[in-house]
């Protein structure tokens, strides 16, 4: 009786330390599940591409997590990353049934598997915040991609993507509502003056 116990306590810690239906927001800081071997990502089967290497507020780009040479995945979570800082925001996953969207610290700023079903490619929109005023470093999408169970390969990255100011509601808009002011402050100090 007591080994059945035992059995089946381990059977229900096992399953709960694997996530079939998408990675839960506790993981979102180390995007590390549960179980598996952790891989050394530079020898990854994986990569995460995007369709521009520059972004600036507002844009949106195409990002993908596909398998090279054949391999497939069960599981991934894919975020952006600025300065350690997840940003932006996912919409329109392929395949449809099989990904979706889960908050962080803002709406949709992951992605991650709706279920187990194999997959050699996924795609998602991702779209960065408005209001970026100004950055250092650059922004890298990251991908923890589950082959199997046992498999695990922790934050893939993609290219590192370049931050552009003068996007919609960044620096740029900043710099040009200076010279508004500076323009109005003239046009007011002229007046005093005559």
């Amino acid at each position: 009786m007591a080994v059945s116990v035992t059995v089946i306590l381990l059977m229900l810690v096992y399953s709960l330390s694997a996530y079939p239906t998408g990675a839960p927001v506790a993981k979102c800081g180390d995007m590390t599940p549960g179980h598996g071997t952790k891989n050394d990502i530079t020898n990854s089967p994986y990569t995460v591409t995007a369709s521009r290497t520059t972004f600036k507020a507002g844009d949106s780009m195409t990002v993908t997590v596909s398998g090279t040479g054949g391999a497939t995945f069960k599981g991934f979570f894919l975020q952006a990353r600025l300065n350690g800082t997840i940003i932006g925001s996912f919409s329109n996953l392929s395949p449809t049934n099989s990904t979706k969207t889960i908050t962080c610290a803002t709406a949709n700023d992951a992605a991650t598997h709706a279920d187990r079903t194999i997959k050699n490619t996924i795609t998602a929109t991702w779209t960065a915040p408005r209001g970026l005023l100004s950055t250092t470093g650059n922004m890298v999408f990251v991908s923890t991609v589950v082959t199997d169970f046992d498999t695990v390969w922790i934050q893939v990255p993609s290219t590192a993507l370049t931050y552009e100011a003068d996007g919609t509601g960044g620096a740029g808009n900043i710099a040009g509502m200076g010279s508004i002011v500076l323009t109005l402050l003239s046009a007011l100090l002229v007046q005093l003056i005559n």
